[in-house]
This record gives C-alpha cells, sequence and structure tokens, in this order.
C-alpha cells in the first residue's frame, strides 16, 4: 500500500482461467467501488517491492504504458542540470539542491541530447555553481554527462570542482587529444582514464564514479576501467561546467544532461541514467514517447534460452537464431552475440516486413572489430538487398540503403567505436533518407523512390554477399514510416519490453 508491503502469504496453485475482466465492479457479487480509480496496470508476472515503487511514481501513459524499468534513485542527487531554460544566464538545478548555475559564454542550443542543452567554445565558456555543502563529496561520487566534442584539441574539461592550485574532483572527456579521463583529490590524485578516444560529432555518455573501493569510468553504459582506491575526497571550492579556471582548461562542443550524485551509482542506474533524461523539476523523464503506429517489428532479444527470437510489436514476425549466442549484458538487459563469420537471425518475409514510401531502421549496436562489412538489417531479394543497415563498410563509418531499382546510399561521417554501445537509425519519409548516430542526424539524402519487395529479413548477417557483423546487437526496431528526430532521441532512452514495445 503506496509502495510498501503490508501483508504476505505463502502460496502455490495455479490461477484458473474465466470470464470478463470489471473495472470499478463486478456481476458475480454486485459489489461497486465508490469513488475515483487511476493508473490501472496488470502484469503477468510479480513486480519487484522496487518496481513497485517506480511504479507510484510513474505515469501510465495513454498510447503506449511505458516505463517498466527500475528506475535510478534521486538519492544522493545533489545537482542535475538539464539546460532546459530558453533564455537568460542561470542554469536550474533539478535535483532540489538550489545549485543554481551562471553561463559566462556558452550558448543555449535547442538540439541538445534531450531537448535544449549548452554549447562551449573551447577558449572561456563554461557555467560556475557556488560551493556547497551538497557539492562536497566524500566518501564516494558520481559525475555523469552527455558530451559532443567538437574537437579533441587540448583538455576538454566536462566537471571540474575547483579549490587552490587544483582539483576536488573532474571529468574530462579528452586530454592531449587522448581518452576520457576522471579525478579525484585526496591528497593524491587518483586517476582513471578510458581507453579510447571519443568521437567528434557525436553523442557519448560519460559517468564517472567511485564508491570508496573503485573508480569506475563508463562509456555509454559500458564500464571501460576499473581502478581500486579508498581514500577520501577532499573539500573544495566552485564548480565548474566546461573549463576550470585552476589549468584554463575548456571543452569545445555540446554539453548536456549534467548529473552528480555523493554515492556511486550501480552499472544498472548507469544504463538507466543514458536512457533518461533531466527534468526542469524531477530529474527523471519527461518525454512524449514514440507512437506504435507503423511499428512492424521489434526485438528486444529477452528470451533466456531456445533459438527462436520474439517479435515485441505483435505482428508475428518471429526470428531464428542461427551461431549467434545469447548473453546477459546487453545494452537494456540480454541481447545476441554475433561471430562475424557465420552468425545471423533469419526473419521469414511478411506483408508487414514489406515497406514502401517510408521506413525505419534502428538497433543498438557494439562492434568488436570493424573488419569487413557488419551488416545489422538486411532484407533480401534475388542477388540484392530491399533495405539495409550496416554499422561498418569496409571498415569505414555506418551506411544504411534501399532499393528502388538503384541503390540509394546514405553514409555517416565517422567510423563507429569499438566495444561501445551505439545506437543507430536510418529512416526514409520519401523525400528524405536521414541517418542518426546516438541521437544526432549525421548524414541527410533526399530521395522519393518506393523500395522494393524481397524476402527474408536477416539481423546480423546476409546471405547474398556473405557479410556478417562481429559484436553484440540489441533493441532492434523496424517501421514502415519515418520516425521523427523526437522519436528517435525517445527510443534511445527507451527499451523494448515484450509485452509493449515502448
Amino acid at each position: 500500500m503506496n509502495g510498501t508491503e503490508v501483508a504476505k502469504s505463502a502460496q502455490n496453485g495455479l490461477i484458473q482461467q474465466g470470464g470478463v475482466l470489471r473495472i470499478g465492479g463486478n456481476s458475480v457479487w454486485g459489489e461497486y467501488f465508490q469513488g475515483y480509480i487511476d493508473e490501472v496496470r496488470i502484469y503477468n508476472r510479480a513486480l519487484t517491492a522496487t518496481e513497485v515503487n517506480n511504479n507510484l511514481k510513474t505515469a501510465v501513459s495513454s498510447t503506449t504504458a511505458t516505463s517498466t524499468s527500475t528506475g535510478t534513485s534521486n538519492t544522493g542527487l545533489v545537482a542535475a542540470y538539464g539546460f532546459e531554460e530558453t533564455s537568460g544566464t542561470t542554469v536550474n538545478d533539478a535535483s532540489g539542491n538550489s545549485n543554481l548555475g551562471a553561463i559566462s559564454n556558452a550558448v543555449r542550443i535547442t538540439n541538445g541530447h534531450s531537448g535544449n542543452a549548452l554549447q562551449f567554445n573551447g577558449t572561456n565558456a563554461w557555467v560556475t555553481v557556488q560551493d556547497s555543502a551538497s557539492l562536497d563529496l566524500s566518501t564516494s561520487m558520481t559525475l555523469e554527462a552527455w558530451v559532443y566534442p567538437q574537437s579533441l584539441a587540448n583538455n576538454g574539461t566536462v566537471l571540474f570542482k575547483e579549490q587552490s592550485g587544483g582539483a576536488v574532483y573532474n571529468l574530462y572527456a579528452y586530454e592531449n587529444a587522448g581518452a576520457p579521463v576522471s579525478s579525484f583529490n585526496d591528497g593524491t590524485y587518483r586517476v582513471i582514464s578510458g581507453p579510447n578516444q571519443l568521437p567528434v560529432n557525436q553523442w557519448t555518455h560519460l559517468v564517472s564514479t567511485y564508491d570508496g573501493q573503485y573508480q569506475r569510468l563508463y562509456v555509454n553504459g559500458t564500464e571501460v576501467a576499473k581502478s581500486a582506491q579508498n581514500g577520501l575526497i577532499q573539500q573544495g571550492g566552485v564548480l565548474r561546467i566546461g573549463g576550470n579556471s585552476v589549468w584554463g582548461e575548456y571543452f569545445q562542443g555540446y554539453i548536456d544532461e549534467v548529473r552528480i550524485y555523493n554515492r556511486a551509482l550501480t552499472a544498472t542506474e548507469v544504463n538507466n541514467n543514458l536512457k533518461t533524461a533531466v527534468s526542469s523539476t524531477t530529474a527523471t523523464s519527461t518525454s512524449t514517447g514514440t507512437s506504435n503506429t507503423g511499428l512492424v517489428a521489434a526485438y528486444g532479444f529477452e528470451e533466456t534460452s531456445g533459438t527462436t527470437v520474439n517479435d515485441a510489436s505483435g505482428n508475428s514476425n518471429l526470428g531464428a537464431i542461427s551461431n549467434a549466442v545469447r548473453i546477459t549484458n546487453g545494452h537494456s538487459g540480454n541481447a545476441l552475440q554475433f561471430n562475424g563469420t557465420n552468425a545471423w537471425v533469419t526473419v521469414q518475409d511478411s506483408a508487414s516486413l514489406d515497406l514502401s514510401t517510408s521506413m525505419t531502421l534502428e538497433a543498438w549496436v557494439y562492434p568488436q572489430s570493424l573488419a569487413n562489412n557488419g551488416t545489422v538489417l538486411f532484407k533480401e531479394q534475388s542477388g540484392g538487398a530491399v533495405y539495409n543497415l550496416y554499422a561498418y563498410e569496409n571498415a569505414g563509418a555506418p551506411v544504411s540503403s534501399f532499393n528502388d531499382g538503384t541503390y540509394r546510399v546514405i553514409s555517416g561521417p565517422n567510423q563507429l567505436p569499438v566495444n561501445q554501445w551505439t545506437h543507430l537509425v536510418s529512416t526514409y519519409d520519401g523525400q528524405y533518407q536521414r541517418l542518426y548516430v546516438n541521437g544526432t542526424e549525421v548524414a541527410k539524402s533526399a530521395q522519393n523512390g518506393l523500395i522494393q519487395q524481397g524476402g527474408v529479413l536477416r539481423i546480423g548477417g546476409n546471405s547474398v554477399w556473405g557479410e556478417y557483423f562481429h559484436g553484440y546487437i540489441d533493441e532492434v526496431r523496424i517501421y514502415n514510416r519515418a520516425l521523427t528526430a523526437t522519436e528517435v532521441a525517445y527510443n534511445l532512452k527507451t527499451a523494448i519490453s515484450v509485452s509493449n514495445p515502448q
């Protein structure tokens, strides 16, 4: 009751089957409720106590009945910045701790990772947050942001808590054109670095945690570095976003969705935040969602055994696994691992998969190699493709195409990072092809042809040219319409449920 377990009884029987379901009354014994009823949900499983409490705080959407996530508790959230203000130089703090920021030389933009964001010029732009007791961390911490570097020159400060002559804690997107770095000061700088540079002109989710035993660094939800540490974090002065006055290091690019906690988030919580925007009032999701209209196939790969892949769209486009392996560390729950040589999922042809005037192809991909051509989705026909999506071609950038008698191809500007999750979406609306990487449109091409019809759909490979993806694939969706940029951004943050693909 109100999130608290008030009774418990051991039982083990099977529930009988029956007839109509009533809300507010029943015809068996003529019993009726007097009052208001709202937010009704029924599951074919028992929710955990955590899920019960999350639903207590999460409304049912009239169109998508969205969130089934276990969520991230706001416990320990000391600052949260969504940068959703439309004017002025003040940045509001959605954590409720009133750690307001003051903008200097940064510019408000509307094409952030989730809504608005700030653009930093790499020379003298930052946000200053005055020191407060809530920002003076001690035994643990989490530093988090979405970053979109436009250059890797110099040292790209994302978050920096200053003290005289040095740092208390910090997070960098890059140091000396290198990988992301984070540190805290317990008398000695305790530094943790990522293994790879971040891609430029793409959004990347960065998180650094410290729990009193280990520092960890996450890139796009994946732990990429871990270091044993046990010191106490020193106290300090002002907090800067996008720059620092100690060593004059400034970030060039966009920053969005900044969160600071006085505790270490778990890996599950890191991944939940990756998919959840900061609200101006609660630091949780405010998205309006993506309509299921036109969704013809949706694969979350949440099955735990067998070779069948269920279709969450309701269109019964089931998949058959060949040589791919089920894994539990997917982008959202389980996923499939493809070996790059002979692994794929085959979905038999159906009318719903024969697209015509428009389409959306979508997946989360985690390439472990960029060798050869990495097929993500491929609708086959004799001797060629109908439509496809590649994570990489010839060690290059992502590519998508459809066939209207001629292959209409759109390519991204940059390679995807290996051993990191990336969200790929290709759309075609009868006028334009578009390619999105991590929610950002990276390519656009005018086209107006009709998509040809074809045969089987493959995930992870194709039999036409023998091209196979090497790595993990998760959260595959296909629509017979083009998603909007807002819908693409929403899907980036929203996992597929077996019962509801949104």
